[in-house]
């Protein structure tokens, strides 16, 4: 590698503390070569001494590194997580009576934007509630604040939202102006000792799939910042991969599937204890409901395939929870158990050897998880998160030519999927 690109790397390890294995060097190199075309740079050493001298030349660069990978009520779960607990008063409100959140990196915004959309139906007004939107990109922020979204910020299964906060124009979504006004956006660096230094602490903290990416020190900085940041019993909403890391730390899952949802404990194995607000009355948001196809007779009745393969399906979902809730509970044997008694009765299934990855990732047994996720992608080739995976444990063996390869993989997934989210808004 030249040396002034490693210079640059270590610059940016420096300043913004990312792992380079976990993105891929191949995938910064070409970020940099980038960065200079863009900028009208030909020879790396003189940029080197730009980057040096001009901040400004450094914050561009970063600009080309952070890649935004975000959409409106991401996973699900953390939200309906996030209205139970305030349905039934279960968060510890502030002297000033407003509840706290914090999203962390905000990225261009639908994740605050799909929290504020959360509070407003679970019946919060807005005077009691505050958020923060922190991100490093000043980029991000720009389309944040600007609140214009393409058909790519929508992937749930329920758009009632959209139509209801949103309106079109041409092929965008324009927020409406009483949810922008909901989110206080700044920028912000997570591994500096004074960040966020004078803020009170959060009853919840939205911290997802930043871990994964930055180097070991640069973590420990990260994690001592938001520990300061979230108050004794207050919620922290993490990754799938990184719950294990915040469990490390002394943070206990809450029993809630596929919310990846972790509280901050008094002292360990204490549960804290919770003043709670008197539970807020439900209202009931319409939803969209589709209707089942009639079998081709006409008849209304479900056929016996239909039914029976309402069964599987509901099955399939059970067990693949009761996996992921022992594994988000930390036991890990248990979720490996029922994954392989799984895998043995359905051996056609991606899904479990998927998760097989994330249980062994998270017992330290690399090579076992990359045979796993292999098997997951080649059940599922599209399986964007498997990619990724695979991707990051490429990396960490410092095979950064197979990382760019599946991590091109995984970029080539998205762009497939945000196409044919184009094509079906249309």
């Amino acid at each position: 590698m030249n040396v002034a690109i490693n210079e640059i790397i270590k610059m940016l390890e420096a300043s913004i503390g990312i792992d380079p294995e976990s993105i891929g060097v191949s995938s910064i190199e070409h970020s940099i070569l980038y960065s200079m075309k863009h900028n009208g740079r030909t020879d790396i050493e003189r940029y080197l001494s730009e980057i040096l001298l001009n901040k400004e030349a450094l914050v561009q660069l970063i600009e080309q590194i952070v890649v935004p990978e975000t959409w409106f009520f991401r996973d699900v779960e953390p939200f309906e997580l996030l209205k139970k607990n305030i349905r039934t008063g279960a968060f510890h409100f502030n002297t000033n009576n407003k509840l706290r959140i914090l999203s962390l990196p905000c990225s261009t915004g639908e994740e605050p934007y799909s929290i504020a959309i959360t509070l407003l139906e679970s019946g919060l007004t807005p005077e009691e509630f505050h958020i923060d939107g922190v991100d490093i990109s000043q980029k991000c922020l720009s389309t944040a604040i600007e609140g214009i979204y393409s058909p790519s910020s929508f992937r749930t299964d329920n758009f009632l939202f959209k139509d209801l906060y949103f309106h079109q124009k041409d092929n965008h979504f324009i927020l409406d102006k009483r949810i922008r006004e909901l989110v206080n956006f700044s920028t912000g660096n997570i591994i500096e000792d004074t960040f966020f230094y004078s803020q009170k602490p959060y009853n919840v903290v939205f911290c997802k799939n930043l871990m994964i990416y930055l180097n070991q020190t640069s973590r420990q900085k990260a994690l001592a910042n938001l520990n300061r940041l979230i108050m004794a019993g207050g919620i922290m909403f993490t990754g799938h991969t990184e719950v294990m890391l915040f469990q490390q730390a002394g943070f206990k899952p809450v029993d809630h599937p596929r919310s990846f949802a972790l509280y901050k404990a008094l002292r360990a194995n204490e549960v804290p204890i919770i003043e709670k607000k008197p539970p807020i009355p439900h209202i009931k948001i319409v939803e969209q409901i589709s209707k089942p196809a009639l079998p081709k007779n006409g008849s209304k009745e479900k056929s016996s395939e239909q039914v029976n393969k309402t069964k599987e399906n509901e099955s399939r979902e059970q067990i693949l929870n009761e996996i992921k809730k022992a594994a988000d509970s930390g036991e890990l044997n248990t979720a490996a158990g029922l994954c392989l008694n799984f895998i043995k009765e359905t051996p056609t299934d991606y899904e479990p050897y998927f998760l097989m990855g994330l249980i062994s990732e998270a017992s330290n047994r690399f090579a076992q998880a990359e045979e796993f996720y292999q098997k997951a992608i080649y059940l599922h080739p599209d399986y964007h998160e498997a990619l990724i995976h695979l991707s990051l444990l490429s990396g960490r063996k410092g095979d950064s030519a197979k990382a760019a390869l599946y991590r091109m993989r995984a970029d080539k997934c998205i762009i497939n999927n945000n196409n044919k989210t184009a094509r079906n808004g249309k």
